[in-house]
């Protein structure tokens, strides 16, 4: 469904949940998927990055290094 630009800048905050005005987007939880994620990927020596285009689609890379 995308991300607004508002919401891209707190997405992997703690507590960053997207809250969309008007959308039909999963509302359960309580913003702490993406912080663990970019955590996890961070001490891993990765990075994690996204795309998105709002009202279309969010694509989310993980990039981890091979050794």
């Amino acid at each position: 469904m995308g991300i607004s630009e508002a919401q891209k800048v707190k997405l992997f905050s703690q507590f960053g949940k997207g809250k969309e005005e008007n959308s039909s987007m999963n509302k359960e939880g309580i913003g702490l998927g993406l912080y663990i994620s970019k955590e996890l990927v961070t001490q891993f020596g990765g990075y994690i990055t996204f795309d998105s285009v709002l009202g279309s689609y969010t694509k989310f890379m993980v990039t981890l290094p091979m050794d």
